[in-house]
């Protein structure tokens, strides 16, 4: 589908299926928990029926990997594709750099079991610390899986500007995924944004539109914001909404995503059938104007890393 250097750029995102709610109880709006295989295989089905044709899972998902290998005729049927991460790669005491090649090379395979391929499509590290660290070498036997045919793209899911920033100047990423919604001002404040609408052979995933689903939760159950404060961003954005003639905030979310030129592929998680249909409807709508995304990015207030991040948040207890 991408592995093309004349990719067309860019019109509006393409909606991806982000499937870590298909391998464990994800997401700070969950309340569902993991889905039975029966209810993760109709989830894949509904969205290939919907449409969707791009899958985005990790190692690091539970059951999400083995989950879509079930499904693998019939996402080759579809003509889908899978993009998934490396776990995260700790070198061990007295390991050597052959041992570590060839653990990363294990999980390579790990991965092309449990997906059922015989090559991998899309491979990311879910860490972008590890195109770095161990001297290179992780990036390194990547880049070698990919020479031998073992993996098609090869890219990095970034939390933050300063790591998209290394990621854009490594040799051989033509992917990320990074960070991006409506409140999230982060890429934009560090010029990232005209540096990725620049760069035509990467292909530009965004995650985390919803931030969680926590955008479209009353202001009082937001993560760490002071409630005042919440109470203030969660009233700009049901102004924008009753504005613009929006359905709701998610709806605001989506058409403020679908009107960002530098984006190729938006990643959503969804939960259930009826979540993913009103997902695919939303992405059918039309995108903001220009003018009033400009307005959006000119009212939201500077929030902190604490709230954008959600691997910041406290941890839900058990």
């Amino acid at each position: 589908m991408y592995h093309t250097d004349s990719m067309p750029k860019r019109k509006t995102a393409q909606l991806c299926l982000g499937t870590a709610q298909l391998g464990m109880a994800y997401g700070a709006a969950n309340r569902a928990g993991m889905p039975s295989d029966a209810e993760a295989a109709a989830l894949v089905m509904d969205a290939l029926d919907s449409g969707i044709r791009l899958f985005d899972t990790a190692q690091a998902y539970g059951e999400a990997e083995a989950r879509l290998g079930v499904m693998h005729d019939t996402l080759s049927a579809h003509k889908a594709e899978v993009i998934t991460k490396l776990a995260p790669v700790r070198l061990e005491a007295g390991e050597n750099p052959a041992a570590l090649a060839a653990r990363v090379e294990g999980l390579i395979l790990r991965s092309c079991e449990r997906l059922r391929m015989a090559a991998l499509p899309y491979v990311l590290l879910h860490r972008a610390e590890h195109l770095q660290v161990y001297e290179g070498r992780i990036w390194q036997e990547l880049l070698r899986l990919q020479r031998e045919g073992r993996i098609g793209r090869l890219g990095v899911s970034v939390a933050s500007a300063q790591e998209l920033r290394m990621a854009l100047d490594t040799a051989g990423v033509t992917c990320v995924q990074v960070p991006f919604n409506m409140v999230d001002s982060r890429l934009a404040s560090a010029g990232m944004i005209a540096t990725l609408a620049q760069r035509r052979d990467v292909l530009v995933c965004v995650r985390s539109i919803f931030l969680q689903g926590v955008l479209s939760l009353p202001a009082a159950h937001w993560p760490v914001l002071p409630a005042a404060q919440a109470s203030e961003v969660a009233g700009l954005l049901d102004e924008f909404v009753a504005r613009f003639g929006r359905e709701s905030r998610a709806d605001l979310a989506c058409a403020y995503v679908r009107a960002q030129e530098w984006i190729d592929v938006a990643v959503v998680g969804m939960e259930n059938g009826a979540q993913l249909r009103h997902n695919v409807a939303l992405f059918a709508s039309k995108p903001l104007s220009e003018g009033e995304m400009r307005e959006v990015e000119a009212a939201m207030p500077a929030l902190p890393e604490a709230f954008l991040n959600p691997a910041l948040w406290p941890k839900k207890e058990e």
